[in-house]
């Protein structure tokens, strides 16, 4: 990796992530509530959050062999 990961990587993943737990949610219960939105942004978050961090280990470990 040539540039450290930033916001853009964040927001596009907490996004992806987003949408699907929505679509999981949707699959599994039939249908979609507005009281599961805080969890499934929740999730999102802290998933994003993790993809985020094994971006930046990539990055810093790809600086540090030369």
């Amino acid at each position: 990796m040539t540039r450290k990961p930033g916001w853009p990587l964040f927001l596009a993943w907490l996004l992806a992530y987003l949408i699907l737990d929505l679509l999981f949610e949707y699959a599994f219960r039939g249908h979609l509530s507005w009281s599961q939105l805080p969890e499934s942004l929740a999730g999102s978050i802290f998933a994003a959050i993790l993809t985020w961090l094994f971006a930046l280990r990539k990055w810093s470990r790809s600086d540090s062999i030369f």
